[in-house]
């Protein structure tokens, strides 16, 4: 399974509003094997079976996903836009506040329709708003998954606090390292 980044075209296009047009090819050409790395690293820390970092379009209108660590990243990264008012993740966009939610797939107010275009079945998620130089520019989102076709879902499979702090850090993290490229590519400081 190899994680993918949406094109810089499409990754350009949702931070073009925050940042100077002219870092944003830093953004994606040079901190993308360090982003990855700790971006692979935080997944197995917390556990998670899969994660998506989504940033708001331009319009302000729906979530776009611009990195998927699942193996149907390709699908998601070119298909799936998630409307700001529908949603466990349009939610944290909306509100700000990181949550986690165990049993994702029986709250009424997630969004199936990720699920139903993959055939998958979210067990837990986590959200955690992404933010860069001080602007929320969308979410990062973990999830543990089930198959769909089983009668009964995983037993002992969710996440906690723990998880929630883990993957927090690591977006902090993301952000900063991201922010550094951008910064370091404006001062001409990355080669």
């Amino acid at each position: 399974m190899k994680a993918r980044l949406a094109d810089s075209q499409e990754f350009s296009n949702c931070l073009n509003q925050a940042i100077e047009p002219t870092a944003l090819a830093a953004l994606h050409t040079k901190s993308d094997p360090l982003v990855l790395h700790y971006l692979d690293l935080g997944l197995r820390q917390i556990q998670a079976d899969e994660g998506t970092l989504w940033l708001i379009n331009q319009e302000e209108s729906h979530l776009v996903p611009v990195y998927n660590s699942g193996p149907n990243a390709e699908s998601i990264l070119e298909r799936h836009r998630q409307p700001l008012d529908e949603g466990l993740i349009g939610m944290v966009f909306v509100n700000g506040q990181s949550m986690v939610e165990n049993d994702t797939h029986l709250n009424e107010n997630q969004s199936k329709r990720l699920d139903r275009m993959l055939g998958l079945r979210t067990r837990s998620l986590i959200a955690v708003p992404y933010h860069l130089f001080g602007k929320r520019l969308g979410v990062a989102s973990f999830v543990q998954l089930d198959d769909p076709g089983a009668k009964q879902p995983l037993e002992g499979r969710s996440f906690n606090p723990n998880h929630l702090e883990e993957a927090e850090n690591l977006i902090s993290l993301i952000a900063r390292l991201t922010e550094h490229a951008v910064l370091g590519d404006i001062l001409g400081m990355i080669p």
